[in-house]
């Protein structure tokens, strides 16, 4: 008796904090415009919609108690339900969530980098190492697509992102199958994880991280199966390459795939029963390792510097967010219920209901691990456009959260039939934040308006966000909109028309230079983040032979906006001025790789390689220049050379015929004739 009022005050205490979720909801419905954007979806509907999604919500426990007998006896060991009815209910989940994905694919791309990705991929695809393989895929549809630049990148967008939609579900079906026994365990098992937050990416979301969720998913449910034994340990190795060849975070899973390989093994045990003070001897020097690693980098590479949150105010803090600021912790808890919802009530069921025997299995301490990877890259990793819109970056770690949390909840389920009630209701609240997010971002207004509030929590970080919504007001033919939005864009950014009168000031000539330089400190005031403002101060101290200067501006530049090439030619040209011939030519091929028809680029590489007297290099990059830009008549004869070298008489004569039209020097021309007699019967013209 005393243990059933126990198991009846826990579930009291369960359904309490339900309700209390969903009183959050809609409490939060009235504050659009506060940091709290991870449970305020509702408050961007008409007024009636958040009172219809609680009306639904509160009666899900109320229908539940007729479906589902209030009992806590266990539920009968042996299957009664048949793998052949998973399968025909998982092809019918399968089907319908493939349909929504389609039918529901967002029509705007405000969040993450969405229609910055789309004009790349449209007009200069470019494959980003940081998220190489999705890059990579996204390229090679759009290529498959073909047609309009435009359209075929949009649709690439959505084949991949609906695509590992569908995969996702499958995988989950699979899982679920061999992690459960009951049909209604595997279904809500299934369901739970179809319910995160992260799902947003199969609905056609244009951003590079469908692919890299897909991946993470698959290694999360394999580590499960390889944890409890019902998979080989190896198969952790190629699911472990997955992750981090779609994405430079899939790294977070290293240590959980470690574990996999290592737990139960002769050297696991090695390791969990070795002498303690051997043990920390381990762990100390593992972590100096690590740490003197991380200062390496940290010290040396602006780049790595500007990835992280800032532990402490520093001059590159924007609006106060370091890693302990109010709002940093208040994005990371927005974030987490953004991506399972569920998590107060399941957490209040497995801790709050004797179940915590749960978590002394080896699969929870292997999410637990990979958990704690994925959460610590949250945390200490900077949302460069804002954690309200860069959420997809870090969605991946909903998908090892929600593992745990339904696995935990159906494996109680197996002895107290009434946690199944729990699961559902955990489903519920998955799919009530979740309906409303995708049904947003394919309503134009709520969209809009919804972005608005987001770019006024990251008020300097969104500097470049309102160009986004210029342009889509443009292209939708609202120019009225589109000027009261570029109106907004340039009075609320004075940084941006402080750089913009330093670029017509240094128009004018050198002398403005110094007037420019101090427009650009004025900038770099309000805004210290501020890219652009970086380079051209360095290209203005390069011009005035303040070359060290320079190297400092340009270098914080390219730490914030790494792979420009104009920061790096210009770079480059600073180290060229202090006789660093060989870093300013790795620069520079890092230049041409990203961009291999950029005219200063071809133009730089062409001038080191003739003062590195290496003609044939200078030749071939110059012969591009030419062709692709065109050139003077000294540039045109100089090709003329390369090709004679490479044994082109016929086109060495057509560069000779085009200096020529450009009013080449006689002497130049009769030294090209006497260096180069093999051409002479292919050429046209004569002196």
């Amino acid at each position: 008796m005393t243990g059933d009022k126990s198991v009846a005050a826990s579930h009291r205490v369960i359904y309490l904090c339900y309700y209390l979720l969903l009183s959050v909801f809609f409490a939060a419905a009235f504050f659009p415009n506060y940091r709290i954007w991870g449970v305020n979806w509702w408050g961007y509907f008409p007024s009636f919609v958040p009172i219809v999604l609680l009306a639904v919500g509160a009666l899900v426990p109320i229908v539940l108690r007729f479906i589902i007998r209030n009992d806590s006896s266990p539920i009968e060991t042996a299957q009664t339900d048949t793998d052949r009815h998973f399968l025909l209910i998982s092809i019918v989940i399968l089907f319908f969530t493939g349909l929504l994905f389609y039918v529901f694919r967002t029509s705007t791309h405000f969040l993450g980098d969405g229609y910055q990705n789309i004009a790349r991929l449209a007009t200069n695809p470019l494959v980003k190492y940081r998220e190489f393989g999705e890059s990579l895929i996204h390229l090679w549809v759009k290529q498959l697509v073909g047609g309009d630049p435009q359209a075929a990148a949009i649709a690439s967008y959505r084949a991949v992102s609906i695509t590992s939609g569908i995969l996702f579900v499958a995988v989950t079906a699979l899982g679920a199958r061999r992690l459960f026994n009951s049909l209604a365990d595997r279904l809500l098992f299934m369901l739970g994880l179809l319910s995160g937050g992260y799902i947003l990416l199969f609905f056609g979301y244009a951003e590079h991280y469908s692919m890299f969720a897909l991946s993470v998913g698959i290694f999360t449910l394999i580590g499960v199966l390889i944890a409890t034994g019902k998979v080989s340990r190896w198969w952790a190795v190629p699911l472990l390459v997955l992750p981090i060849f779609f994405h430079v975070l899939g790294a977070t899973v290293i240590p959980a795939g470690l574990y996999l390989l290592l737990a139960g093994t002769r050297a696991g045990n090695w390791l969990r029963f070795v002498n303690r003070y051997l043990k920390w001897s381990l762990i100390v020097a593992l972590l100096a390792v690590s740490g003197f690693a991380f200062y390496h980098f940290y010290e040396n590479s602006l780049y790595f510097r500007f990835a992280f949150v800032p532990p402490f105010t520093t001059m590159f803090t924007l609006e106060g967010y370091t890693l302990f600021s109010l709002s940093h912790l208040a994005d990371c808890f927005n974030l987490l219920l953004l991506l399972v919802p569920s998590l107060p009530i399941v957490g209040v069921a497995i801790f709050g209901g004797g179940a915590r025997k749960l978590l002394a299995g080896r699969e929870v301490r292997f999410l637990g691990i990979l958990i704690a990877g994925a959460m610590g890259a949250a945390f200490i990793f900077d949302p460069k456009i804002g954690m309200p819109r860069d959420w997809d970056l870090f969605s991946f770690l909903g998908l090892p959260l929600a593992t745990l949390v339904f696995y935990l909840i159906v494996q109680r389920a197996e002895e107290d039939r009434s946690m199944r009630r729990v699961a559902i209701c955990g489903i519920a609240t998955g799919l009530l934040l979740l309906g409303p997010r995708v049904a947003a971002l394919n309503m134009d207004e709520i969209a809009i308006a919804h972005f608005k509030n987001y770019t006024q929590l990251d008020h300097t970080k969104s500097r470049n966000a309102h160009a986004l919504l210029i342009d889509y007001y443009a292209a939708r033919g609202e120019q009225e909109k589109s000027d009261s939005a570029k109106l907004v864009y340039d009075t609320g950014y004075p940084e941006r028309i402080l750089v913009q009168q330093a670029e017509k000031i240094r128009a004018d000539g050198f002398q403005h230079f110094p007037e420019a330089v101090t427009l650009l400190y004025r900038s770099l005031a309000v805004n210290p983040t501020y890219a652009d403002a970086w380079w051209q101060m360095g290209e203005c101290y390069t011009a005035m032979g303040m070359y060290d200067s320079a190297l400092t501006a340009l270098r914080i530049s390219d730490g914030l906006n790494p792979n420009n090439p104009n920061t790096l030619n210009n770079l480059a040209v600073a180290l060229l001025y202090l006789n660093r011939t060989d870093e300013a030519e790795k620069i520079l091929l890092q230049a041409y790789e990203i961009d291999s028809t950029g005219k200063a680029t071809l133009a730089n590489l062409a001038g080191l390689y003739a003062t590195k007297r290496d003609y044939m290099a200078s030749g071939y990059y110059l012969e591009r220049r030419t062709v692709l830009h065109g050139g003077t008549a000294e540039e045109y004869i100089r090709v003329a050379g390369y090709y004679y070298r490479i044994g082109e008489y016929r086109m060495a004569a057509g560069a000779t015929e085009q200096a020529l039209g450009l009013g080449l020097d006689s002497a130049l021309y009769e030294s090209a004739l006497r260096d180069g007699p093999k051409m002479i019967p292919y050429l046209k013209s004569s002196r």
